[in-house]
C-alpha cells in the first residue's frame, strides 16, 4: 500500500488482485492498471473526489509516485 497524506486529506493506493485503488479520506475513488496511474490522478486533481479536486493547485500534494510512503 502507499500513503500520502496533507493537513486535511488522508491517502491511500491499495494493491488488488487486478489492479490498484485509491481511497481518499476512506472512500474509493477509482481502480487503476497501476499505482503510478492512481497517483497521477491525484497530481492532476481528477480523482472524481470532488473535495479534493477542487482544490486544484491550492493545496500541497504529492508530485507523482516517489512521493507516497510504500508500507508492506
Amino acid at each position: 500500500m502507499y500513503f500520502c497524506n496533507n493537513a486535511a486529506f488522508s491517502m491511500a493506493i491499495q494493491r488488488t488482485k487486478s489492479g490498484f485503488l485509491l481511497y481518499i479520506n476512506g472512500e474509493c475513488c477509482g481502480k487503476y492498471a497501476t499505482a503510478a496511474f492512481a497517483a497521477d490522478d491525484v497530481a492532476n486533481f481528477s480523482t472524481g473526489y470532488n473535495p479534493w479536486d477542487r482544490l486544484m493547485y491550492h493545496c500541497s500534494y504529492p508530485l507523482d509516485i516517489s512521493e507516497w510512503e510504500c508500507r508492506r
